[in-house]
């Protein structure tokens, strides 16, 4: 079954590390995106 499948491929470590890194590098994506419109909107007003 393909549930089977899914489940042995959830319990494999390298799968969990591989979805911790697409999981941090979305969420780091968005602090960088946070980052770069604070920085942006800053610069803007201290001019």
């Amino acid at each position: 079954r393909i549930g089977d499948k899914v489940l042995i491929a959830e319990t494999r470590p390298l799968s969990k590390t591989k979805n911790f890194v697409v999981v941090a590098l979305m969420h780091g994506g968005l602090c960088a995106c946070i980052l770069l419109f604070l920085s942006s909107y800053l610069s803007y007003f201290l001019r």
